[in-house]
């Protein structure tokens, strides 16, 4: 039974090594729905043109408009309402009708709560990989040990901050799944979850820069610039 708590909680933090962010389970507003909206809709639907009332720019705003959007109920939705059925009323103009995967795509979003979750920022696959990387290109290495708490679910959450995406371009990140007393805990030298070590990777036994358990974007963003900076100079 552990260890297929082990395997389900690696699979949860641990992701494809590509830098960037990994697909959400539930549809985003920033990710599925905004880049439609503003190919199809902003030209008449954002600013001080708004036609009709309706500003399209932002979640808050489509959200906070009455009737646009009720989650749960695509078919009391104006937002869909109006892109979907044979003759739909919008958009209007040349571009024509919205493709059918794009009002596929507004419905399942709104069906599933019409939310705009952070998404989990993808890393490499283990803390070892993360390593080489920073090794092989002179990166700072950023490890994230976490577990199944709600804690940790928040500071995941707040790693996921898209102002932090030019950061961990920065750096070779990887999440840990952690375990009191295990063998990686122990090397790092970690006692709870969350936490996020910032790492020089130089030396053969890699030196910690910064510990953070707690706090804001802003602090990571922080801490890696100070990283990216102490192994940048000569």
């Amino acid at each position: 039974m552990k260890t297929r708590y082990w395997i389900a909680l690696a699979l949860c933090l641990s992701t494809t090594p590509v830098a960037g962010r990994e697909p959400q389970a539930e549809p985003s507003f920033s990710e599925a729905i905004l880049p439609i909206l503003t190919k199809r809709c902003a030209s008449c639907h954002e600013g001080n043109g708004k036609k009709g009332g309706v500003d399209v720019s932002s979640y808050e705003l489509v959200i906070g408009k009455a009737g646009l959007v009720v989650p749960g109920s695509p078919e009391k939705s104006k937002l869909y309402t109006s892109v979907s059925g044979a003759a739909p009323k919008m958009p209007k103009g040349n571009g024509g009708a919205l493709a059918k995967a794009e009002v596929d795509a507004i419905a399942a979003w709104i069906k599933a709560g019409a939310k705009n979750p952070p998404p989990t920022r993808a890393g490499l696959a283990s803390a070892d990989e993360a390593l080489k990387a920073g090794k092989d290109g002179s990166k700072p290495v950023v490890l994230l040990f976490g577990d199944a708490t709600p804690k940790t679910k928040q500071f995941i959450a707040l790693i996921s901050d898209p102002s932090l995406d030019p950061s961990f371009t920065s750096v070779a990140y990887a999440a840990v799944a952690y375990e009191k007393d295990g063998e990686e805990a122990k090397k790092y030298k970690v006692t709870s979850a969350p936490t996020l070590l910032v790492l020089d990777p130089r030396s053969e036994a890699p030196k910690e820069l910064k510990k953070l358990t707690s706090g804001a974007p802003a602090g990571v963003k922080s801490a890696i610039a100070s990283a990216v900076k102490t192994l940048s100079a000569k």
